[in-house]
């Protein structure tokens, strides 16, 4: 999670929706507790922190198109510098459908909606993000200053796959299609994403 402790600002740090914008653009003020988690684990680990941001914090977490996610979680974890030979099996992940079909994608709502101690007063959009930050910065008088990030520094992984610019490139059957789908029921729900768009 992030913590803006000067502006009582409380973001959900679910993996690959923008963590890294959200600490470039709060870097002054961050009051970094911990990495991914929960709030559940929070309340567990800390239970006046987890009072004090539910009673006193802006609680904000970001949701991504689901199909879009499992692609950038998918060249996450075949990261040369994450990616632990001792541990995976390559086979698992060689290809974009064998990662989904092997079971080995972790969809958003496991940070989030499977969360029974969940209490968020604004989601945010991915693909909005930039804007729904800036709004943030106004409302609370932070000065916003836009992070580009930098799409030519893309890792290295284990394949040397290129990242597509399309996310749907990466479906080539409508099986996985459907696994990201069944595995991302709430948020397609909630927020009526579409494997063709927003």
């Amino acid at each position: 999670m992030w913590l803006v402790d000067n502006y009582k600002l409380f973001f959900l740090r679910v993996p690959k929706t923008g963590s890294h914008t959200i600490y470039r653009t709060f870097n002054g003020g961050i009051g970094y507790k911990g990495m991914h988690g929960t709030m559940g684990s929070v309340y567990k680990n800390d239970k006046n922190l987890y009072n004090e941001i539910v009673n006193t914090y802006q609680k904000y977490a970001v949701v991504r198109n689901p199909w879009s996610h499992a692609v950038s979680r998918y060249f996450h974890d075949i990261d040369c510098k994450r990616f632990n030979f001792n541990r995976q099996k390559t086979e698992e992940y060689k290809s974009f459908d064998d990662y989904i079909s092997n079971k080995k994608y972790e969809a958003q709502e496991q940070t989030s909606f499977n969360d029974d101690k969940l209490i968020i007063d604004k989601w945010l959009r991915f693909e909005n993000l930039s804007e729904e930050l800036e709004n943030i910065c106004i409302n609370n008088s932070i000065k916003y200053v836009k992070y580009e990030l930098n799409k030519n520094k893309e890792r290295e992984n284990i394949f040397n796959y290129d990242y597509p610019s399309d996310y749907r490139e990466m479906y080539k059957s409508d099986k996985t299609i459907e696994m990201v789908q069944n595995l991302s029921k709430n948020e397609i729900k909630k927020f009526n994403y579409k494997f063709n768009g927003i």
